[in-house]
């Protein structure tokens, strides 16, 4: 299991990127009913893409999101993005 980086942070205008394209993206991820808490991997590496695009370089933050997990909820990048810390 990956430990959140202390100094993965996130820029504000990742999140108002395409108006709010990160938010989106990772809410459903959060919120979709999954078997064991286990969120989807393919969602993740689409969300790594979107804060790349999005000017993202952070390695921990991205390459978290591009690994195959098992990532359950409570992923430190999707609490981060939705800002549940």
């Amino acid at each position: 299991m990956a430990i959140r980086s202390v100094l993965a942070t996130l820029d504000p205008a990742w999140l108002a990127w395409k108006n709010g394209t990160i938010v989106n993206l990772a809410r459903p991820i959060y919120d979709e009913d999954v078997p064991y808490g286990c969120l989807d991997a393919s969602r993740l590496e689409i969300l790594a893409d979107a804060l790349e695009e999005a000017g993202c370089t952070n390695a921990d933050i991205l390459a978290h999101c591009r690994s195959p997990g098992p990532h359950l909820r409570g992923c430190w990048v999707v609490d981060l993005v939705l800002q549940l810390e």
